[in-house]
């Protein structure tokens, strides 16, 4: 996957790539905590976002088997638009991709997104897929095709709404992960558990006049 993103970014005259499963020190806790509080803005500013979904795999009668990626060299092949055609809503929105915690951003805060399935195939971009990410998350194409969405307008409960059904792997994430959703920054306490929610809680109620957040952050955390 790493290779191929940067094959693609070549591609796209991009000069360089950033992942953050690779580009975060994680042994470093400044450095993370840096990252994160930061990676709203990464994401926002990039000229291109990458999305793979590795686990969206489609039957393809054209090519006799399971993928589209049958190439003998392992490369990948660019989808027709008959193939596209192939890939069902349904096995997009049963992607882990449209679960995790951390993705969300990356599927907000871009101005462009690239979705590419199982053998870096090219499925479409965020603009021309707007009522099909919409019906899949329940984020609303005006905020998904918005170049600088402005959450600050969108309710706390509505954006909350949006991380419902997400998960993260450590309970402290699940809070961290939605520091840029609402554009603030505190220091990562990994350990502190379901406290992370209280901390996020608070610093969502210093700047909002949505007092319905301390109920949505404690639904969340349940």
């Amino acid at each position: 996957m790493i290779i191929s993103a940067c094959q693609q970014a070549r591609q796209d005259n991009l000069a360089y790539v950033w992942i953050d499963t690779c580009c975060i020190d994680k042994s470093s806790s400044a450095e993370l905590s840096e990252a994160i509080n930061s990676m709203w803005r990464y994401y926002e500013r990039s000229a291109m976002c990458y999305a793979y979904l590795d686990d969206v795999d489609v039957f393809d009668p054209l090519r006799g088997g399971h993928g589209v990626s049958n190439a003998s060299d392992g490369s990948s092949e660019e989808l027709t638009s008959k193939q596209v055609d192939l890939i069902d809503e349904k096995d997009l929105a049963r992607s882990r991709w449209f679960t995790r915690g951390w993705t969300l951003q990356e599927l907000i805060a871009p101005a462009r997104v690239a979705f590419y399935i199982k053998g870096w195939n090219f499925v479409g971009y965020k603009a021309t897929m707007g009522r099909k990410l919409e019906r899949i998350t329940g984020i609303g194409t005006e905020i998904l095709m918005e170049h600088w969405p402005k959450l600050d307008t969108v309710s706390v409960a509505r954006r909350m709404s949006w991380a419902a059904k997400r998960e993260t792997t450590r309970v402290e994430d699940m809070a961290y992960c939605l520091l840029g959703i609402f554009d603030v920054n505190m220091p990562l306490l990994y350990g502190e558990g379901e406290k992370a929610f209280v901390r996020l809680q608070e610093e969502i109620m210093k700047d909002s006049d949505d007092h319905r957040s301390e109920e949505d952050v404690s639904d969340i955390a349940a």
